[in-house]
C-alpha cells in the first residue's frame, strides 16, 4: 500500500525515512524480551549503560519501546496465513499491550439475506456522501438486505482525471451501469495485462467485474452518474495495492507491452486506441 506524495506535504519536505509506533512500558527489559519472542529484532537501544529506549522491528512494523512514557499503542494485530497455528489468539505484554493473531486474508462469510423491494428516491444533496477518491455516493439499499448486498449511486462532480487508486473488492459479484456520461477505467484482466475499455464506459453500458480483479478510474465526464450493485460478505473491503493512477505511466507501460507482443487480441486493440496508436 503506497500513498501519494504531494510537493507541499511536511513529510515530503522533511524527507521522512521511516515511521515508528510508540509502546510505553514501566520497565524496558521485560517488554523488550516479550517482543523478541515474537520475532522482533533490535535496531537500536540506548543509553548503553542503562537502556530506557529500544527500537525494534519485524513483520513490516517498527516499534519504539520507551520506559516511563505514557500513552502509546494498546493493541497490535499480526496478520497471519494460519493464525490457528500460533496456538493462541491473544498475547499480552508485561504492561498490558494486546497482540492479536488474525487472518491476513479471512474467508468470505456471506450473511443470510432478507429479500424485499427497496425504493430509493434522490431527495436533495443530504442523500449524498463523499467516498473514495472524492467520488460522491448515495446509498440505494441502506439495510443491505441483511448485510450481503450493496447498491450505490455514484457521481463525480468535476470531469477530468480521477484521483482513484488501483484497488480490488472482496466480493462474489459486482455490476456497474453507466447511466449518463462516460468514464475511462483501467482493469486487470490477467497477471500480465492491464487493459482499458477502448472508449470508456458510456451512457447505457453495463459491466460485470470478477472477484479480486484490480482496477481504477482514470478520467471521467462531469457529473458522471453510475449505478453499482455488489453481492459481498458483511465485511467487504477495498484495498489499495498501488498509488494514485498515473495515466502517463500507464500509457507508457501499455506501449511497452504492445511493442513486446505480450498483449494481443481485443486487449491489444483496446490499449492501442486508448494510447493513441490507432
Amino acid at each position: 500500500m503506497t500513498s501519494t506524495a504531494y510537493p507541499d506535504q511536511p513529510t515530503t519536505r522533511a524527507s521522512v525515512r521511516s515511521a515508528q509506533v510508540l509502546v510505553a512500558c514501566r520497565e524496558l527489559a521485560p517488554t523488550l524480551a516479550f517482543f523478541q519472542q515474537l520475532g522482533f529484532a533490535v535496531d537500536a537501544i540506548f543509553p548503553a549503560d542503562s537502556p530506557t529506549t529500544a527500537m525494534v522491528s519485524a513483520h513490516g512494523l517498527s516499534l519504539r519501546l520507551v520506559q516511563g512514557a505514557t500513552g502509546g499503542a494498546t493493541d497490535i494485530d499480526l496478520l497471519c496465513d494460519d493464525p490457528a497455528a500460533a496456538g493462541v489468539a491473544l498475547l499480552s505484554s508485561p504492561d498490558g499491550l494486546r497482540v492479536h493473531f488474525v487472518a491476513a486474508d479471512p474467508p468470505m462469510r456471506v450473511p443470510s439475506t432478507a429479500q424485499r423491494l427497496v425504493l430509493s428516491r434522490g431527495a436533495g444533496t443530504d442523500a449524498w456522501g463523499v467516498g473514495r477518491a472524492g467520488m460522491h455516493y448515495r446509498d440505494l439499499v441502506p439495510d443491505r438486505l441483511g448485510g450481503a448486498f450493496i447498491a450505490s449511486h455514484i457521481r463525480i462532480l468535476e470531469g477530468g482525471p480521477v484521483a482513484d487508486y488501483v484497488h480490488f473488492h472482496k466480493i462474489r459479484f459486482q455490476t456497474i451501469f453507466c447511466r449518463k456520461g462516460w468514464v475511462r477505467v483501467a482493469y486487470e484482466e490477467s497477471r500480465e495485462c492491464i487493459s482499458c475499455l477502448p472508449h470508456g464506459r458510456r451512457t447505457g453500458t453495463c459491466h460485470h467485474r470478477r472477484h479480486g480483479a484490480q482496477r481504477g478510474a482514470m478520467t471521467s465526464s462531469t457529473g458522471r452518474p453510475l449505478v453499482r450493485a455488489k453481492y459481498s460478505s458483511k465485511k467487504a473491503w477495498c484495498s489499495r495495492t498501488a498509488g494514485v493512477i498515473d495515466f502517463c505511466r500507464l500509457r507508457n507501460s501499455m506501449k511497452r507491452r504492445i511493442m513486446s507482443g505480450s498483449v494481443s487480441g481485443m486487449a491489444r486493440r483496446s490499449c492501442m486506441r486508448l494510447i493513441g496508436l490507432t
